[in-house]
């Protein structure tokens, strides 16, 4: 066997070097750019806040954006978009972040270059020395409280009182409605008697009697619950001891009224002369009845006793 001389040895190994180069020179380096300017948008922000930064490269290469780019562990990266403008590139990105201090991009791959070492700075909310705290829960406006009450009053008070006068209170209501009528004739018989006596100098005797006469029958019709205002004198004077049991005073309390309807008659119709000191008499006479008969029928209310007289329709009509 023939053995091989050193000169083919080393013809070998040329060409094994000349068959890889070809190969190694498939291995592209990556191009080259510039860095023209640089803008954040906006140009302070805080954690949780999304930022916008534009970048502005210089570069004869194809940039194109990538498809998908990692998250850091700082934060989000929302979007990448190349805008080619001549020879020059927009590169704009998106991010949020929720971390404070200077933040550093991951590498983004824009085909024939890859950026790197972008970086980017949050402030905290928080002053120096801060600390977090736990988050409040819902806390109401000033005067929510004194809102919702004066709502609710509005709306409960109107139906409270339509339910009670529709129930119980409509027999209160009755009751009250009906003590305050059954004031009203003791009432215009005082008012009758101030104003007699105030105008007596002027007034005519049959005039001041049959006004005075006038009250005593709207009276006497309201406690004795029939119509008196047609009764003669004479009449008049038969009701009087009935008056003063229904109103529970005793039987004089109602005698002094006998010479006040005896002296209308003569006045009214007998057209006698009663002198003034007999008619402010009269007067004075009226007033004391009526305020004794009064405090005895509502000693009588108080007791009970009121209900014990059955009133008739009439008694009901004048407002017993």
């Amino acid at each position: 066997m023939r053995r091989r001389t050193p000169e083919y040895v080393v013809a070998s190994l040329a060409l094994a070097l000349l068959v890889s180069v070809p190969l190694g020179a498939q291995d592209e380096a990556p191009a080259s750019y510039t860095l023209v300017d640089s803008v954040r948008l906006p140009a302070e922000s805080y954690v949780g806040d999304q930022v916008e930064l534009r970048y502005t490269l210089r570069t004869a290469a194809d940039l194109v954006a990538p498809g998908t780019v990692d998250d850091p562990a700082w934060g989000e990266i929302d979007s990448v978009r190349v805008f080619p403008r001549g020879d020059e590139y927009d590169i704009r990105v998106l991010v949020v972040p929720y971390e404070p201090g200077t933040l550093t991009l991951p590498a983004i791959d824009l085909g024939p270059i890859r950026l790197e070492g972008m970086s980017l700075v949050v402030t905290s909310v928080l002053d120096d020395g801060g600390e977090l705290r736990s988050i409040y829960g819902p806390q109401r406006l000033p005067g929510t409280r004194f809102a919702v009450f004066l709502a609710v009053l509005a709306f409960v008070a109107p139906l409270a009182v339509a339910l009670y006068l529709s129930g119980p209170g409509r027999a209160v209501l009755r009751r009250f409605a009906e003590r305050r009528r059954a004031r009203i004739p003791h009432r215009n018989l005082l008012r009758t008697v101030d104003r007699l006596e105030a105008t007596i100098r002027h007034v005519p005797a049959n005039e001041l009697y049959t006004e005075l006469v006038h009250s005593l029958q709207d009276l006497m019709t309201s406690r004795l619950g029939f119509e008196c205002r047609a009764a003669t004198s004479s009449e008049l004077v038969t009701y009087l001891p009935l008056l003063a049991s229904r109103c529970g005073a005793p039987a004089g309390a109602t005698a002094p009224l006998v010479d006040v309807l005896r002296a209308a008659d003569e006045a009214k119709f007998a057209h006698g002369k009663i002198r003034r000191k007999i008619r402010l008499s009269h007067l004075e006479r009226c007033r004391a009845a009526a305020v004794e008969l009064e405090s005895a029928r509502r000693r009588l209310r108080r007791a009970g006793s009121a209900s014990s007289v059955p009133p008739n329709e009439e008694a009901a009509r004048v407002g017993v």
